[in-house]
């Protein structure tokens, strides 16, 4: 049982950010706010710097959804969703989104996760 809750997860971790990033491709509900994505970019970049990805051209893009949630799709873009941003309560709440993103994008996660689906 604990292997099939492995397996599940990581299948859930693959197909997730990759149906996203799919439906980005069709039109994702982009937001664009210069003054919102210049703030994004200056929470991230002590966070992509410390990570060793601040020559990496990471972008953190803002997806028009209401609901609390942030991804990685691609080993370039952190998506942020309108609604992590409207429900945070402090400044603090988003970097450590981003953090928490980062170290996927850091940790190779996406990858790794595609290739032990490929396996399985």
């Amino acid at each position: 049982m604990r292997k099939f809750t492995a397996i599940a997860t990581a299948v859930a971790l693959v197909v997730a950010p990759v149906a996203a990033f799919a439906e980005e491709e069709k039109g994702l509900p982009i937001l664009r706010d210069t003054e919102t994505e210049q703030l994004l970019r200056d929470y991230s970049r002590p966070i992509l710097r410390a990570a060793g990805l601040e020559r990496q051209n990471i972008q953190v893009v803002i997806i028009n959804q209401n609901v609390f949630n942030a991804f990685v799709a691609d080993g370039r873009r952190i998506f942020v969703n309108h609604g992590a941003l409207l429900q945070s309560e402090t400044p603090n709440q988003i970097i450590g989104v981003l953090a928490h993103e980062t170290g996927h994008l850091a940790g190779g996660h996406l990858a790794r996760m595609r290739e032990q689906g490929r396996r399985t």
